[in-house]
């Protein structure tokens, strides 16, 4: 006997936006066409650093820095965990409050060997949340270590408390937006050359838990390769990737059976995709994207019941910008200035495809 349960879901979208400031056009005097352009600033290293070294260039391989970031957030139906986000209960369920975030960090950089420590805070003020998803006191939110010199010898490693982007981190990302976002205790390893390079990981998400150490959760693998190369399709660049994420019945993030009672269940799921992507400024104002050509093929072990897993998903977009260089822009390029503004448009339009599927058998 077999049930088969699938879901389509299929979304498009397009979004114009034209912003218009001032006049623009006017003729190039002989004045302007003579100005020198400044030499370029060498880049900042943030206030710290550059005072340090100034001071002294023994700290020229030190990397000393923070980040202070607070948003306020208001949600109508809003849900007080565990309730559902924007889901009416009859009774009052807006929730705003405000979010407060600082890392601090203190890095060293050598030519074949790096180290990086990152600690962070998170909280939030007004939360109606019981526990609180985005509060976790001081922490350990970055430690790792780099061995290697892609300019010299193509492989690096590098170990240790770490953040995964990817992509557009539609499937790995460190999710930034959160307040506490995301980490993996891993170990990647890295082949760089001019024409590609490729990553194998292998590593653990990192849990947050309030009032405590924050550690890895053992029951939850999550490994892959992921390659990159602008080469091989001009003005474009090219990404593959396979990705395993194993997990165990252990894991509090475990899918739970159907009944409830079933518990924790472990699955096995395993994904596979292409994606690609203009490279700016090659099409004269146009640009394309097919974010994520994706599969996946697994199982859900729910309650002893084996149910396999199959799914794709697609998000296709392209758009077109041009910006209308005037007499402002052209002189504050030249270092002269002026005020004359500029004109700019962007069109964009995305289309997004998803299907899951999943088959139980009664064996």
């Amino acid at each position: 006997m077999k049930t088969n349960r699938m879901t389509t879901t299929f979304t498009a979208g397009a979004l114009v936006l034209a912003i218009v400031s001032s006049i623009y056009g006017e003729e190039k005097t002989a004045a302007s066409a003579t100005v020198a352009s400044p030499k370029a600033a060498a880049p900042s290293a943030g206030l710290a650093n550059d005072w340090l070294r100034e001071q002294n260039q023994a700290f020229t391989p030190w990397d000393i820095g923070g980040q202070v970031r607070t948003r306020y957030e208001v949600k109508e139906d809003g849900g007080s965990f565990p309730a559902r986000d924007f889901r009416k209960t009859g009774v009052d369920n807006d929730n705003s409050y405000l979010l407060l975030r600082e890392k601090v960090h203190l890095g060293y950089n050598a030519p074949w060997f790096s180290a990086y420590v990152e600690a962070r805070d998170s909280s939030t003020t007004g939360d109606d949340r019981n526990p609180n998803p985005e509060a976790d006191p001081f922490d350990l939110h970055q430690a790792f270590v780099t061995v290697g010199n892609a300019k010299q010898f193509p492989l690096t490693a590098k170990v240790g408390r770490q953040e995964l982007v990817y992509g557009d981190e539609r499937l790995i990302g460190n999710g930034d937006w959160n307040n506490l976002g995301r980490v993996f205790d891993a170990a990647k390893l890295r082949y760089e050359d001019k024409n590609l390079w490729v990553d194998a990981f292998s590593g653990r998400v990192g849990l947050a838990n309030d009032g405590r150490f924050n550690v890895a959760n053992d029951y939850d693998w999550f490994s892959g390769v992921y390659a990159s190369t602008r080469t091989l399709v001009p003005k474009q660049e090219t990404q593959v990737y396979v990705l395993a994420r194993n997990t165990g019945a252990g894991s509090p993030t475990a899918t739970t059976g159907s009944p409830p009672a079933a518990g924790p269940s472990a699955r096995d799921i395993y994904s596979f995709g292409l994606r690609v992507k203009s490279l700016p400024g090659q099409w004269h104002g146009w640009d394309y994207a097919a974010e994520e050509l994706a599969g996946q093929l697994g199982s859900v072990n729910l309650g002893g019941t084996r149910l396999d897993h199959e799914a794709f998903a697609a998000s296709v977009g392209g758009g077109y910008g041009h910006f209308f260089v005037g007499k402002y822009v052209e002189q504050s390029l030249a270092g002269v200035g002026g005020s004359t503004g500029a004109d700019w448009l962007y069109v964009q339009a995305t289309f997004n495809f998803q299907e899951n599927s999943r088959s139980q058998a009664h064996l």
